[in-house]
């Protein structure tokens, strides 16, 4: 049979209703900067480029402002913000000021996810707003030229059967009608007992697929993963909490369940196999994987991880995505996340973590802390929390993070280099206990209220504090007066002993 062109294989995947243009493209192993570059979408800045440019002129001191309340709650990013303008001198950003613009852009990636609420208060219209969302949203055209994009980059590498184009259409998200549709197109028979769905599984071929990569890792420790079988031994996980932090991407993902949850996790899968491109998808990105029961059980029957057991690590390094679904990996998850959201003086925005993950497990709510105060501390490593979590009765969590409950590695940048503010918060954190039972300024826990979520039961008085004092900075002012004036006293005292 003659090999199709790449008009009839596009014209035909747009006739039966195919939509999936990047799943296609993984599953004929396209590089992954190819297909980023193909799909417009796919960039992470995007939004927020076309917010900035339409919020021009801006004042860099009004938007740290805003960055400060809520829902952002990141004093650290409004930290940044404040050294940018610094640095470049520029109080009042320009549109055209492109060097500048794309700096703020990279400090304001961790809060993307609210894109347009930082439109609307930084004076966008709704007409506005909604251009810049018309102008990052997909479109049915879009879908259509990416497709046509990927197809012609797939006839471009190599010729491609209509068998080979039947078993790229089911490893990349194609139905069982879809199948059957392209292969009455070019009267390609299966086997005369196969229904459908058996026809699909058949040319998913996932147990083969798990051989041939458990013998090539076998044969050479160091092969690469083909893009195209890491995602078909991965694709039918992606329901999972531990997406997509596991591909060390940090954003916030759709709802399980959802075909925009299956394409969010491709795309965090794409960005990974990016930075890797040179080197090619690791075999340890399987082993991660696999730890967190992400890959297809007919790999993991196969138990070819039983030997890649993790290390003991002694220096410290940049804190990643990935680390966070260790430290979640307990059922005390959630109480230590906001154990460590108090001691750094980030507020939390409550009502939206109830309304997204109040009905979840405790150990998704606490992965979804963890990946906010990640967000909101740019620049974390190990060390910081080393040191924050030893001592405070979550050395289970350390022996998670780093393989050693008693490390005593030291991060390379202070914490008060990185966050002025977490570190005041470590401070008072420690002087609180030093200082003050806990009935001593109760009175500042009047208002402190959580929303409509239940934060766990065994969360300490000191941290329920914090929390208060992070939200309410008046407060705040008045408890390190009674501090100093504590200080003050106990100075006094001491004195006074020393003269007896």
């Amino acid at each position: 049979m003659p090999v199709p062109s790449a008009q009839e294989v596009t014209q035909l995947l747009q006739n039966m209703g195919f939509d999936r243009p990047l799943e296609l493209g993984a599953a004929l192993d396209l590089p992954a900067s190819e297909l980023l570059s193909l799909i417009p979408w796919a960039d992470q800045s995007r939004p927020l480029r076309h917010t900035l440019s339409a919020a021009c002129p801006l004042e860099l001191e009004q938007l740290a402002r805003l960055l400060e309340q809520r829902p952002f709650h990141a004093p650290n990013v409004a930290h940044r913000v404040r050294q940018l303008e610094h640095q470049a001198r520029q109080p009042v950003l320009q549109a055209h000021q492109e060097a500048v613009l794309e700096d703020l852009i990279q400090l304001l990636l961790p809060v993307a996810e609210h894109n347009r609420t930082l439109g609307r208060r930084l004076g966008l219209s709704t007409a506005q707003l909604d251009a810049v969302s018309q102008d990052t949203t997909t479109s049915p055209a879009d879908v259509a030229d990416s497709l046509n994009a990927v197809v012609e980059a797939a006839c471009h590498r190599r010729h491609l059967t209509p068998e080979n184009w039947l078993q790229a259409l089911a490893r990349g998200g194609g139905s069982a009608d879809q199948l059957q549709a392209m292969a009455d197109h070019w009267l390609w028979q299966g086997a005369p007992d196969d229904d459908r769905e058996h026809q699909l599984e058949k040319f998913r071929d996932i147990p083969a697929v798990s051989a041939a990569v458990v013998a090539r890792h076998q044969q050479d420790p160091n092969a690469p993963i083909p893009l195209s079988q890491a995602w078909l031994l991965m694709s039918g996980q992606t329901d999972s909490p531990c997406f997509p932090c596991l591909l060390d991407d940090a954003s916030r993902l759709p709802q399980p369940e959802s075909d925009e949850r299956r394409a969010a996790v491709l795309l965090s899968l794409l960005r990974y196999a990016a930075e890797h491109e040179n080197r090619g998808l690791p075999w340890s990105l399987l082993v991660r994987l696999n730890r967190f029961e992400c890959l297809d059980e007919s790999i993991r029957d196969m138990r070819p991880f039983d030997q890649d057991l993790r290390s003991r690590e002694t220096v410290s390094r940049r804190l990643l995505p990935s680390d966070l679904v260790a430290l979640a990996a307990s059922s005390s998850a959630e109480l230590i996340a906001l154990q460590v959201a108090g001691l750094w003086g980030l507020g939390l925005d409550f009502d939206n973590l109830q309304t997204h993950f109040g009905h979840r497990h405790s150990t998704e709510r606490g992965l979804e802390i963890w990946r906010r105060l990640y967000n909101r501390m740019p620049g974390l490593e190990t060390g910081h929390l080393t040191q924050l979590l030893r001592g405070r009765g979550a050395e289970s969590a350390v022996s998670r993070l780093v393989m050693d409950s008693e490390s005593r590695m030291q991060p390379d940048v202070p914490l008060t280099l990185i966050s002025p503010r977490s570190g005041a918060f470590v401070a008072l954190c420690d002087q609180l206990n030093t200082t003050c039972n806990p009935g001593t300024f109760s009175e500042h826990l009047r208002d402190l209220t959580y929303g409509s979520y239940t934060p766990p039961e065994r969360i300490n008085v000191l941290y329920r504090w914090l929390h208060h004092l992070a939200q309410d900075s008046s407060a705040r002012q008045h408890l390190l007066t009674q501090l100093r004036h504590i200080e003050q006293i106990e100075q006094i005292r001491a004195a006074q002993a020393r003269r007896r």
